[in-house]
């Protein structure tokens, strides 16, 4: 009985700790010579919970069900085309582990 009280709990607590959502990964194609900062901006209009893990790439969460066709949209609708553009893609297993363990930590 105990045994299965801890486990009921352990289960609580790691569900608990993993982020809800669908986690993508957005990459900003700037054009030469305008201000990188646009991608950024276009990721915090969204108020998405992201991360940027190297340069123009973000992990963003965003909820269900997470098309990264439709992500493209919403990012590219806050972006001046003459500034850059966008292609989304879902985040690959390890990317949701880093971010799922704590490794990789998103921010709002």
């Amino acid at each position: 009985m105990i045994r299965v009280f801890s486990l009921m709990l352990l289960f609580s607590v790691l569900t608990a700790a993993a982020p809800a959502g669908v986690l993508l990964k957005a990459h900003y194609r700037q054009v030469p010579g305008t201000d990188p900062e646009y991608g950024q901006v276009a990721v915090e209009k969204n108020q998405l919970a992201h991360r940027e893990v190297e340069s123009m790439f973000w992990l963003i969460l965003v909820d269900e069900p997470g098309d990264p066709d439709e992500w493209r949209q919403h990012l590219d609708s806050v972006t001046d085309p003459k500034h850059g553009s966008w292609t989304v893609t879902r985040a690959s297993p390890e990317e949701a582990e880093a971010v799922r363990s704590g490794k990789i930590v998103l921010q709002r």
